[in-house]
C-alpha cells in the first residue's frame, strides 16, 4: 500500500495551530489580520485540495495573496465610484452657468492641476505603497490629545456649555 497525504483540511489546521503563539505576540488589530488571512485561505480550502501539494503552505500563501488582490480590486473601484459621485456632486453645486452661493470662493482641483489624483489602471498587479498608521514612530512619546477650550463669543460673554477644539 502507498502512502496517503493528509487532506488539505488537516494540513491547514496543523498550520493554523502552529501559527498560534505567533498570533499570541501580535497586537489585537493584527490578531485579526492574521485571521482574516487564515479565513481567506479556509474560503478557497477548494482549490488546494485539487492541488494536493506535499506541502500545503505555498498554497496558503497563493490564497492569501489572492484574497488581498482581490480586496485591492474591490478598494480601486469604489474609489472610481467615490470620485464619480464628487465629481457629479461639484457639477450640480457649481451648475452649468454659475456658482452655487453656498460654493463661492471654494477652489475645486480640475483635471489639468498639478495635485490632481492620476487615473487608476484597470488591471494592475502592483499594490499601492505601504501607508504608515498612526504618529510617526520616531516619537517615544504618544501624540497629545487635542486641547479643549471654552468657545468664546463676539461679545465676551459667557457662551454656555459648548466647547471647542
Amino acid at each position: 500500500m502507498g502512502r496517503t497525504l493528509a487532506t488539505f483540511t488537516q494540513c491547514l489546521n496543523e498550520e493554523i495551530e502552529a501559527w498560534q503563539k505567533f498570533r499570541r505576540a501580535l497586537r489585537r488589530a493584527d490578531q485579526e489580520a492574521l485571521d482574516d488571512l487564515f479565513a481567506a485561505v479556509k474560503q478557497n480550502v477548494q482549490a488546494g485540495a485539487y492541488l494536493a501539494r506535499p506541502n500545503p503552505y505555498e498554497t496558503m500563501l497563493l490564497c492569501m495573496l489572492v484574497a488581498l488582490q482581490r480586496r485591492v480590486n474591490e478598494l480601486r473601484q469604489a474609489l472610481v465610484l467615490l470620485d464619480q459621485h464628487v465629481q457629479a456632486l461639484q457639477t450640480r453645486l457649481t451648475g452649468a452657468g454659475g456658482s452655487h452661493p453656498d460654493v463661492r470662493g471654494l477652489q475645486f482641483p480640475s483635471e489639468s492641476s498639478a495635485d490632481a489624483r492620476p487615473a487608476l489602471p484597470e488591471h494592475s498587479s502592483a499594490l499601492p505603497p505601504p501607508v504608515a498608521p498612526g504618529p510617526p514612530t520616531g516619537s517615544s512619546q504618544p501624540a497629545a490629545p487635542p486641547q479643549v477650550r471654552p468657545q468664546e463669543s463676539p461679545d465676551g460673554e459667557d457662551p454656555g456649555p459648548g466647547l471647542a477644539l
